[in-house]
């Protein structure tokens, strides 16, 4: 099963990996969720996040995530400050960090915030978090170590500070400054190497280790009671997530080399404008059928193959494996969304037909078509019935069109074609094929055109 989690300074990405199989992320920032959601992976898990140098992950992108069936973990840090207001709407939080801000002892976000080095230095921490301060000093109470008097106050002294700030070499120093018991704090120094409490740590292994036993049970995708609203601020967030922290375009998945040695091709062409339109136009369908909680499983999707397959002449096992091979297809995603753009484009034919004069005028294929309409329609009028072709019957008709005209082989199946074209009948086909075969012939001057 696909995992996603984010994770920074609270645990070593060495230790993570030990104890669940997963894709691991940098700290999650805005946008971070919903383009890992997109991926419709098992389960996301949230530990570090960031605070003040970008925007923090958006409640509303956590909510989307599950309301597209992904269970969403989180604790330690980021995770546990957005399990404690999600978990009504079934994000699932972790540990004890995460059960102090659900139940109100905590409330202020600098309870997990640190200072730490970026990621080429593996987030190395600079500060020590408050709720492990915290931890560690009603620990030391609870041994004895120090009375609960110097513990209540170096909490203060600890919570005062500026979170870069707080480490336990300055909460020594200040209690000494402030007149704490001197051999209270000697007890603490001497005890801290062995008995400091890493509270963040041990919660994010405690998610993951919870999301490990969550998917060996297989439990199936996470039903939500809420419906999610695609108000006009989300859909601005939406789309300004697809833009990566540097501005660049953010991709929901990593090209492969193949694909962008194709793309190079492609480019070299001449049609990549033209193929990117297309590509935009499929990417509209796909998130509209998404918004509409549309899915392709079981019977559906088999039946959406069949006509794949029909309408491109692959019925034949073979012929379809070579297909897929030369193709570079390997598993059924390609076939559901497939199966999703041509559900969403029989959904909006009819729409698509009245703005398609308005396509052609963008692209500057009107004009030209309408002269060609307005030629034809003299031509015929000019045309007396002793000045006519011979006639052609139905077949022949056809045979013209495609092998003469289009230089093309006739349709091993005509009615899909028709039906593709959105064309009633054979007899409509058969009245349009006249009209054309007829000014062919006044271009062409005389009675059995060869075609164009």
């Amino acid at each position: 099963m696909t995992m996603y989690v984010f994770v920074g300074p609270t645990v070593l990405l060495e230790d993570a990996q030990k104890t669940l199989d997963a894709t691991y992320l940098p700290p999650a920032a805005q946008g971070d969720v919903h383009c890992v959601a997109l991926e419709r992976p098992y389960a996301i898990g949230i530990v570090d996040g960031y605070f003040q140098r970008m925007p923090s992950v958006w409640h509303k992108e956590i909510l989307w995530a599950m309301a597209q069936g992904i269970r969403v973990y989180g604790s330690a840090s980021m995770g546990a400050l957005r399990a404690a207001e999600l978990a009504p709407f079934g994000m699932v939080g972790v540990g004890w960090v995460f059960e102090a801000f659900h139940s109100g002892v905590l409330e202020d976000d600098d309870e997990v915030a640190i200072a730490h080095a970026a990621d080429e230095h593996d987030y190395r921490p600079a500060s020590e978090a408050m709720v492990n301060i915290r931890c560690t000093l009603n620990r030391a109470a609870q041994e004895r170590i120090i009375g609960e008097r110097t513990a209540e106050l170096l909490t203060r002294i600890a919570k005062a500070l500026y979170y870069p700030e707080r480490s336990y070499p300055r909460l020594l120093a200040d209690g000494e400054a402030h007149g704490l018991d001197a051999r209270d704090l000697r007890s603490l120094c001497d005890w801290l190497p062995s008995g400091a409490v890493n509270q963040k740590r041990n919660d994010a292994l405690a998610m993951l280790r919870l999301m490990k036993s969550h998917a060996e049970e297989c439990r199936p995708p996470l039903e939500v009671r809420y419906s999610f609203e695609h108000t006009a601020a989300w859909e601005a967030a939406r789309i300004s997530s697809r833009q990566g922290r540097s501005g660049a375009a953010k991709p929901a998945y990593d090209c492969s080399d193949h694909d962008v040695a194709v793309i190079d091709e492609l480019k070299l062409s001449g049609t990549f404008g033209r193929a990117c339109r297309a590509a935009t136009t499929r990417a509209l369908a796909l998130e509209l059928a998404r918004q509409v909680d549309r899915r392709m499983e079981g019977a559906v999707l088999h039946e959406a193959i069949v006509e794949f397959r029909r309408e491109r002449g692959l019925e034949q096992d073979e012929a379809f494996e070579r297909w897929l091979e030369a193709q570079e297809i390997a598993s059924l995603d390609f076939f559901k969304d497939e199966a999703l753009v041509q559900m969403v484009s029989r959904m909006y034919e009819q729409q698509a037909l009245r703005l398609l004069p308005d396509q052609l005028r963008a692209t500057g294929e009107y004009g030209r078509l309408l002269d060609r309409a307005r030629s034809k329609e003299r031509a015929l009028t000019s045309l007396g019935s002793g000045h006519l072709p011979r006639e052609l019957d139905d077949a022949e008709l056809v045979a013209w069109y495609f092998q003469r005209h289009l230089r093309r082989r006739v349709p091993e199946d005509l009615s899909l074609y028709l039906h593709e074209l959105g064309v009633a009948s054979l007899a409509d086909f058969v009245s349009t094929l006249t009209r054309e075969y007829h000014y062919a012939c006044s271009l062409e001057g005389k009675s059995s055109p060869e075609g164009k």
